[in-house]
């Protein structure tokens, strides 16, 4: 499904202000610190680290491509089915993505590299993501949605998986 712009969600039980963050390297460290509070106060443990993983990832992108400052803000809400979701936007005043995205699986010219892999973890672990033009640059946006307890089905490891994740663009 393509979605150019961040989902409306009518019931958002928090929301933070946007944190600015300079175009260094160090800001994923500060966005990971950010999301962390962030997280532990909503609650929303169930959701930290892949909130955390995603957060420093887009921040680190952001940082890379685009142009500072960079900015961070969230939010939590509830979803009509019961469940609650983590709401995250990172933006730069970079450009953008002009072209499509290259596809995210596989990318055999990163073998054992170091970089290059930030949107697939963000396809693996979030509910759904996107991203959009605004007036001054660009956002990144991802979901991470935790189900109902009854409706949430337990992985080999334990994990909860909350169904198929859907990659918005």
């Amino acid at each position: 499904m393509y979605c150019s712009e961040p989902p409306h969600h009518p019931h958002v039980v928090h929301a933070t202000p946007a944190w600015y963050l300079p175009a260094h390297q160090a800001s994923a460290g500060m966005a990971r610190r950010h999301v962390r509070s962030f997280v532990v106060e909503t609650r929303c443990t169930a959701l930290a680290e892949d909130c955390v993983l995603i957060a420093s990832e887009l921040v680190a992108n952001a940082v890379q491509h685009g142009a500072g400052p960079v900015w961070l803000a969230m939010s939590h809400v509830l979803l009509g089915d019961g469940g609650e979701a983590l709401h995250l936007l990172v933006g730069d005043h970079g450009p953008g993505c002009r072209a499509a995205l290259p596809p995210l699986w596989p990318r055999p010219d990163h073998g054992v590299g170091t970089s290059g892999r930030g949107l697939n973890i963000v396809d693996a672990l979030a509910t759904a993501w996107g991203s959009a033009r605004v007036a001054a640059g660009h956002v990144v946006w991802a979901d991470l949605h935790n189900a109902p307890c009854s409706q949430a089905v337990r992985g080999p490891q334990g994990h909860r998986h909350q169904g198929p994740r859907h990659r918005i663009t």
